[in-house]
């Protein structure tokens, strides 16, 4: 992704925190589809459910395979937003607490249920 490319994306999230954290996605992962994409947004989100999250708890929150869930997981680990949480597991990680709290916010009031 080009430096131009990456201010327009960042322009798109117009300053909402979680907007600007779903980018975060955009940024990390250019050359994967839209669609995939989306996905990973979409498992960002779930993720930010929980206080921490590690691949059996995603595939249970995005009601996938556990072998979807682990590949998902691999990458959500790639962002800056998600930090390992050592205490729970090797591979149990968590969403930044500003940024979980973003994105929960944004949740709650885009789709209360």
């Amino acid at each position: 992704m080009d430096f131009e490319h990456a201010l327009e994306v960042l322009k798109k999230a117009d300053g909402d925190e979680a907007s600007v954290r779903l980018a975060s996605v955009d940024l990390q992962f250019p050359d994967l589809s839209e669609t995939e994409r989306a996905r990973l947004r979409e498992a960002l989100e779930a993720a930010a459910v929980p206080h921490w999250f590690d691949d059996k708890i995603l595939a249970a929150l995005l009601n996938v395979a556990s072998d979807d869930a682990a590949q998902t997981s691999v990458r959500l680990r790639q962002l800056s937003v998600v930090e390992p949480f050592s205490a729970r597991g090797p591979i149990a990680s968590n969403v930044h607490e500003k940024s979980r709290l973003a994105l929960r916010a944004r949740m709650k009031k885009e789709v209360p249920a």
